[in-house]
């Protein structure tokens, strides 16, 4: 009994060393291209249904998190305006190719 208590805990010890690695991989690599800077801007701005501009776009990756300066929707003048706005990006929908906002702070 204790050999195969010992394989099983070796067999999940193994499964979520892999999808540990897979998500940081996942987060390292395939996070800058969710949201590139062009594709990002434009992906955003059709959801808002606005244009949206900014100066910065600062991406961390623990948590994933996405840091804009200066955003401004709505054009050249815009109607809104903010110094910073910092979105929290919840990264199992990532696997998907979908970028989902837990939550955003706007300053």
């Amino acid at each position: 009994m204790r050999a195969s208590a010992r394989s099983l805990g070796a067999w999940i010890l193994t499964i979520t060393l892999f999808v540990a690695a897979a998500l940081a991989f996942l987060l390292g690599v395939g996070f800058p291209y969710l949201v590139g800077d062009d594709a990002f801007r434009e992906s955003l701005g059709a959801a808002l249904g606005s244009e949206l501009r900014y100066a910065n776009l600062e991406i961390r990756y623990l948590p994933p998190t996405i840091i804009l300066e200066s955003p401004t929707l709505g054009g050249v003048d815009g109607f809104a305006h903010a110094d910073r706005a910092i979105l929290e990006v919840s990264v199992l929908p990532m696997l998907a190719r979908v970028v989902l906002v837990d939550s955003a702070v706007v300053e």
